[in-house]
């Protein structure tokens, strides 16, 4: 084996063609270094795990050929591979999803980008997870991108798992303290765990620093410089390529310069990686200086005054969508229209009386011990009660299991006094209503005076006895008032088996609903936060296919598309309106199909509704000026502004609704949402979409095709078929023999057009990214180098010739590596011939036939010609391509020019010598250390290779 030859390894397929840069000698056995393109890696490696790949010239001089079969194959997957490099994204056709314009353009947008990073600030329901994803999975299609952290508030970390693994075939590792806990024990405590795996989801309030203070107790010190050590610093030092962040609204830094533990958290990530989204669908409070704050997180140079804000600079970096004027390939608008209703339950004189009782027996518990938990400062019992007045609203049975459970709490530790455990919790009021109950249930909420203690023993046991009182032999009036209304539903949609969705927040509610619902004949299907993934895709399916009603929780209804119902009832409310907007996109979402029908139970007559109403009256307002979008998309900002769930539990327990205080806060939501949606257009303009189509769903579609016929061609190469479903159409499955150390036997459930995986969960997408297309393309590099063959086309009858098929690589050596494929045909009469060339781009669907005879040609004289035309078509991809890569390193350089020139200004202001001088000498450091990264990224390097020849005839 020669230096420079090419070679493929057995131990390393997966990386594709070598080259030998090296050779040693060592005990009578020989080595060789072989670099790799792909993963720019040079590994040593033995001669008898390697394998040459002889030059196309030489195959043709030796006369040794290949069949016309092999070389299309050769040629189909080089073809796939340049595509994945190239400037068009090939995510969008890789995936099972079904991809829309304004996403296809939001990952063109980013993908354009010098450097990838971008605020992602559409409107709500517009799928900025998608594409947060689709982005993601362009880099690492073009291996710019390997170690993913995504950070999301406590309560999506689930629902980004399961969207990744359902649609992207993603595998995720979601770590949160307990999980943390779990993989120190297992790798040891001065490990690094993130650096265990390549792809993290986390929450916000996890990851942050903790703050250390004088006032802390040792131990409580201890355990924070602990975290801060390894969560916080150790998750910064990971080496992380790709980071996204998902309500992104949630950090933030004071106008006076204060940063917050998650603004911090943000501020050391942008610094750190190199490709960097956030995700927002209210990027700002109605405040200028925090959206300053948040776009230098993205682009640190090009936002560091407040004159920096500019709609032509924010437009640099954003991209936003506007929900109604958005529309699928069809020019078709995506969102029909929604239905909503408020539902009063009201309860019956004399028939309800056992519910009202207890209604009104835990309301005045919760009042009582609300007051002496704030006295003691403890925020765990709080949690607690504001649990205890939602699920008392829910059903009777769910309130009774609960104070059971918290009576046997009470009645073990009543002899002695537990000190309250310093918890804040920071992540439960992201988290879906039954996650909040198992959370509390792993601390105990008791007060310090033990009196109070024993004085609770009597009242939750009064209370059981009322729940058991009320539901005993008897139905409760929401359940009964959920049969009338399904009855109205199925009379009004004029359909007996119409679908409907039922939410509630607790389990136990749950289960009452569906064993209550079931005893009158309907078929139920339910889906839960204790079900996986693949349960709960179980459950979608028969509720699709065979039960009439789904009773959901929160947990469990996220990343489950129902797009199939449009009927959605909330049998509690949730306080926060945030997450009832959450409930309902999982059928008022991109593919629904009919008016969405909104139907919420409200309890009447109780300081809940009374809460409920004053609220929703303002946010009413803010509807009526607006818009029902841009409502929606401030939900989020204003729930982090006012906390719904703290402010319902304050107003609930304060004096029975205090209306003076309601009317002040109503009017403060009122007012923080006027002023954040007043500056909304101001701050953040709308994304200009016209003349920006590089990516339409032809190239989706011709994506498909090519990888069907490579997949095609490549089984019937191996002698087996690839088999549709008479039944079920664009459903194949097919028999293997290859790799089968690694690939399976049989393939049952395989799909090429992703729309089909929308029906078909379960169905594999053939998609380059897919392990059979991986391993069957390296394969079919390493043949089919050089044949001979005929074409039946009339256009080019009589002409004869080699075509030569070439790769031309374009790189930087950093993260820019481009493949081309030129196709140049010279015809018999050492003539390029251009038109011939360009037919040989798609071969797809052209036959090629065994051609029998000799081909006794100086190839040498054709491979001269072939070099000559080559290298004119190669140079002018090469001029272009540098002509705009340097045009957006002019850009940049000027922006770091301007950011650096700012920055030390301000350090001349510092008017103590020694700290001024350090700081100049660190500016100067990072700027020279910024101009070589640059430097380095500037420089573009060719490389030609010739990797197919073949003698043509036209006949």
């Amino acid at each position: 084996m020669n230096i420079g030859q090419n070679v493929i390894s057995e131990l390393y397929r997966v990386y594709g063609e070598g080259t030998v840069i090296s050779s040693s000698k060592l005990f009578d056995k020989k080595f060789y270094k072989v670099f790799f393109d792909i993963t720019d890696k040079i590994i040593e490696l033995p001669e008898d795990d390697l394998k040459p790949i002889d030059d196309p010239a030489n195959l043709f001089h030796a006369g040794i050929f290949s069949s016309p079969i092999a070389f299309k194959l050769n040629y189909l997957a080089h073809s796939l591979d340049a595509m994945a490099s190239g400037e068009k994204a090939l995510a969008p056709a890789n995936f099972k999803i079904a991809p829309l314009p304004h996403q296809i353009l939001a990952l063109d947008f980013v993908i354009d980008q010098f450097r990838p990073r971008c605020l992602l600030a559409d409107e709500v329901g517009l799928g900025k997870t998608i594409e947060a994803a689709l982005i993601m999975e362009e880099l690492k299609l073009r291996d710019i991108a390997r170690r993913i952290l995504i950070i999301t508030p406590a309560g999506l970390t689930h629902q980004w798992r399961d969207e990744l693994k359902l649609k992207f075939s993603e595998e995720f590792s979601i770590f949160d303290s307990d999980s943390f806990k779990s993989f120190k024990q297992l790798y040891g405590a001065e490990t690094n765990c993130w650096l265990n795996f390549d792809q993290i989801i986390t929450s916000i309030d996890f990851l942050k620093p903790q703050k250390i203070h004088d006032e802390l107790y040792e131990i409580e010190r201890k355990r924070r410089l602990e975290h801060n050590r390894n969560v916080f610093d150790d998750c910064l030092n990971a080496n992380w390529d790709m980071v996204i962040i998902n309500e992104a609204h949630k950090m933030s830094k004071y106008q006076r310069g204060e940063e917050t533990a998650r603004f911090k958290l943000g501020k050391r990530l942008s610094e750190s990686v190199p490709l960097f989204l956030i995700l927002t669908a209210t990027p700002h409070s109605g405040k200028p200086h925090v959206f300053k704050n948040l776009l230098g997180l993205v682009d640190p140079y090009g936002f560091n005054k407040l004159e920096d804000v500019k709609p032509e600079n924010v437009k640099k970096i954003t991209v936003r969508n506007k929900k109604r004027a958005c529309t699928d390939f069809n020019g078709q608008r995506l969102f029909k229209d929604r239905i909503t209703t408020l539902c009063n339950i009201l309860w019956e004189e004399g028939i309800d009386d056992p519910e009202r009782e207890l209604y009104d027996a835990v309301v005045e518990y919760i009042t009582e011990y609300y007051d002496h938990a704030q006295r003691e400062n403890n925020n765990i019992l709080i949690f607690l009660l504001m649990l205890y007045q939602r699920i008392v609203s829910s059903s009777s049975r769910a309130i009774l299991k609960s104070l059971e459970k918290r009576l046997g709490t009470l009645e073990s530790f009543s002899r002695r006094t537990i000190e309250l455990q310093d918890s804040s919790l920071d992540d439960f009021f992201d988290m879906p209503g039954e996650k909040q109950l198992q959370s509390i249930g792993k601390v105990v909420p008791l007060l310090k005076n033990h009196d109070l203690i024993t004085k609770e023993i009597k009242i939750v046991a009064h209370c059981i006895e009322l729940a058991k009182n009320a539901v005993i032999g008897r139905s409760d009036a929401k359940l009964r008032r959920l049969i009338a209304i399904l009855d109205e539903l199925k009379k009004n949609e004029k359909d007996i088996n119409v679908k409907i969705l039922v939410f509630t927040e607790f389990i136990e509610t749950q289960s009452y609903i569906i064993e209550s619902l079931e005893r009158i004949g309907y078929t139920t299907a339910y889906i839960n936060g204790n079900l996986s993934l693949a349960e709960k895709i179980s459950e979608k399916q028969k509720f699709q296919d065979e039960a009439q009603i789904l009773v959901s929780t929160d947990a469990g209804g996220e990343g489950i598309n129902l797009q199939f119902c449009h009927a959605v009832i909330n049998y509690d409310l949730p306080w926060n309106p945030m997450k009832i907007e959450q409930r309902i996109g999982r059928v008022d979402r991109i593919g629904q199909q009919k008016n969405v029908i909104a139907i919420n139970f409200v309890l009447s007559d109780t300081i809940e509704e009374h809460v409920r109403e004053k609220i929703e009256e303002k946010l009413a307002l803010v509807k009526e000026q607006f818009g029902e979008d841009k409502l929606h998309d401030i939900l989020s900002t204003l729930d982090e502004e006012f906390g719904f769930d703290m402010l319902y539990i304050k107003l609930l327990s304060s004096k029975r609704g205090d209306n003076e205080e309601l009317e002040h806060v109503s009017n403060g939501i009122y007012q923080k949402a006027q002023e954040i949606l007043e500056n909304d257009d101001i701050l953040i303009p709308f994304s200009d979409t016209e003349g920006r189509s590089s990516f339409e769903i032809e190239d989706i579609r011709g994506l498909t095709k090519k990888i069907r016929a490579f997949t095609e061609l490549f089984l019937t190469h191996r002698g087996f078929e690839l088999n549709e479903y008479k039944d079920k159409p664009g459903l194949f499955y097919f028999k293997n023999d290859f790799r089968t150390d690694i690939l399976p036997t049989r393939y049952s459930k395989i799909i090429f057009e992703q729309s089909k995986g929308m029906d078909t969960e379960e169905a594999e997408l053939l998609g380059v990214k897919h392990p059979f297309m991986k391993e069957s393309m390296i394969t079919s590099k390493s043949m089919g180098r050089a044949s001979s063959f005929y074409i039946e086309n009339s256009k080019f009858t009589g002409t004869r010739g080699f075509i030569f098929n070439w790769l031309f690589t374009i790189s930087n050596n950093c993260d820019m590596h481009r493949h081309y494929l030129i196709p140049t045909f010279i015809d018999d009469h050492l003539k390029f011939n251009r038109r011939i060339s360009d037919y040989f781009k798609n071969i797809d669907e052209v036959k090629l036939f065994e051609c029998k005879e000799e081909t006794k040609r100086d190839i040498d004289a054709y491979h001269q010609e072939a070099e000559v035309a080559v290298n004119e078509l190669a140079e002018n991809i090469f001029w272009e391509l540098e002509r705009n890569w340097k045009l957006k390193i002019e850009t940049d350089n000027k922006k770091m020019g301007r950011y650096y020139n700012q920055k030390a200004k301000a350090i001349e202001q510092i008017p103590i010598d020694n700290i001024r001088s350090g700081k100049q000498t660190e500016l100067r450091r990072e700027r020279e250390q910024k101009i070589q990264e640059l430097k380095k990224q500037t420089q573009l390097f060719p490389d030609l290779v010739c990797f197919q020849i073949a003698w043509v005839e036209f006949r």
